[in-house]
């Protein structure tokens, strides 16, 4: 990441300052961290960047393999805060070992079977040791114990319990029992901890439990009430967060075979999409109820806002298209964008249909009013549609720092824009043509029976008067 010139003089290098952490202390950083270091590299300003945060990726991936049995993982942002992984599974049961056998499934495979995935890793740490006290049911309930007895027992001796408070000088001191230091610092020193039977006497542990040395998670995550592993993962170039998924979800249906009571599923963005589908539909089925409501009540009819609004199936192919070309992947932003379109691209629309009808209602014929309308309003149309594109394309096309949350509201603003313009100016021309001739078919039909019945009764009362 550094630049030297022939004398070994440092010219220049890709960052600005580089921070080191290693194992705990830090404010971010608990005790149980010891056996993790961080690595935090500043980049200098973004116009000053001679690479990006993906080119320095790139750069350290090339030297992992010169350290066997570390894991290496990158995270944007200070001490991992926002660094939320493209990919992420997630491993769901009430088993915690079938779960955590599971991950690491999931994990090796993915290393060896998905380079589209790069840094597979667990955030699942069971490097906690700890002493594990299995209890012999049976041999305890023969003795007269159960199993509350026990444990308040052992946690006594161990970790102590209050038995009194101590009070001087307006101060109050919590007093602790439980075994000295030096009782208690080995595992052997355990057989010394003995509990109370019913009839008093003193039965020590080793006779009703084995005790062993396991290691243990360093914490516990729950969702929904089971217990939850996440199998996390960084893209590899040109895959989207949802295609790579997929695969991965293709791989694992596959290759692995996963134990009974444990659920994977997607996590994520692509499960933030998936649970924000029917809020964000209700969103934009509002958001274009209410634009229709303000056309009824603009032009006071119900055709015009009709036509009007089959410019609105014109917006998913631009979006598509231009994410598309692009590579881009959609998220909830782009989703914030669409419901922008949907008020943005009916104006031109708008335009159209009302200088239509106000040619219309000076007596142009029907055709005449289309193309003059067309024509006469092609360069408002374009005017109001190039202002709107060409001020979003330095949010879709130039990034910056933090542009990565803005951009996709370019991209759909752009893509949509561009795109519902060409095709209004079709569009809407078409449509009103064709819903005029229904009308006016319609309307033919109705005064032609209603002159049938007219003529029929003048019939009838000619006769009656007869």
């Amino acid at each position: 990441l550094t630049e030297y010139d022939e004398g070994g003089n440092e010219t220049s290098r890709y960052y600005k300052h580089v921070i080191s952490n290693i194992g705990g202390g830090g404010m971010m950083i608990s005790a149980s961290s010891e056996h993790k270091a961080s690595l935090e590299l500043i980049l200098p300003k973004y116009e000053e960047r001679k690479v990006n945060s993906e080119e320095v990726k790139d750069l350290y991936r090339q030297f992992f393999a010169d350290y066997p049995g570390v894991e290496f993982s990158f995270s944007n942002g200070r001490h991992g805060m926002g660094s939320s992984s493209p990919v992420d599974i997630k491993v769901m049961g009430l088993d915690l070992d079938a779960v955590m056998k599971t991950a690491e499934g999931i994990e090796a495979l993915l290393e060896e079977k998905a380079p589209y995935v790069l840094e597979p890793n667990v955030d699942f740490d069971s490097g906690m040791p700890q002493l594990l006290v299995s209890i012999d049911r049976q041999k305890a309930y023969e003795k007269g114990l159960n199993m509350v007895g026990i444990g308040r027992e052992v946690l006594a001796n161990i970790e102590g319990m209050r038995s009194s408070v101590y009070r001087t000088d307006g101060e109050e001191y919590e007093i602790y029992v439980r075994l000295d230091e030096e009782d208690r610092s080995q595992i052997i020193d355990l057989d010394r901890v003995s509990v109370t039977s019913p009839q008093g006497k003193r039965i020590p542990i080793s006779s009703i439990a084995d005790i062993e040395i396991t290691t243990g998670p360093v914490a516990i995550n729950r969702e929904n009430q089971q217990r939850t592993a996440h199998v996390l993962g960084k893209l590899g170039p040109g895959l989207t967060a949802s295609a790579a998924t997929a695969k991965v979800m293709d791989l694992i249906n596959d290759e692995l075979i996963i134990a009974e009571g444990v659920t994977i599923t997607e996590g994520g963005d692509v499960e933030d999409m998936q649970d924000m589908k029917m809020y964000l539909l209700l969103i934009v089925c509002f958001s274009i109820l209410l634009v229709f409501a303000v056309m009824a009540s603009i032009f006071e009819n119900l055709l015009d806002p009709a036509i009007i609004f089959i410019t609105l199936f014109t917006l998913p192919i631009g979006v598509g298209l231009i994410y598309f070309i692009t590579g881009s992947q959609l998220s909830l932003f782009s989703v914030v964008g669409m419901v922008m379109l949907t008020g943005i691209i009916v104006n031109n629309g708008i335009v159209l249909v009302d200088y239509t009808n106000l040619l219309r209602g000076r007596g142009i014929p029907l055709l005449d009013a289309v193309v003059q309308a067309g024509v006469s309003r092609l360069r408002p149309v374009l005017m109001t549609s190039l202002t709107t594109i060409l001020g979003m394309v330095p949010m879709a096309f130039f990034p910056g720092e933090g542009s990565e949350l803005v951009q996709p509201i370019g991209l759909t603003v752009v893509g949509g824009m561009s795109v519902s313009t060409l095709l209004t100016l079709v569009i809407v021309p078409v449509t009103y043509v064709l819903f005029d001739w229904f009308k006016n078919l319609f309307v033919s039909d109705s005064r032609r029976k209603k002159n049938d019945e007219t003529i029929d009764f003048l019939v009838e009362s000619l006769e009656e008067v007869k």
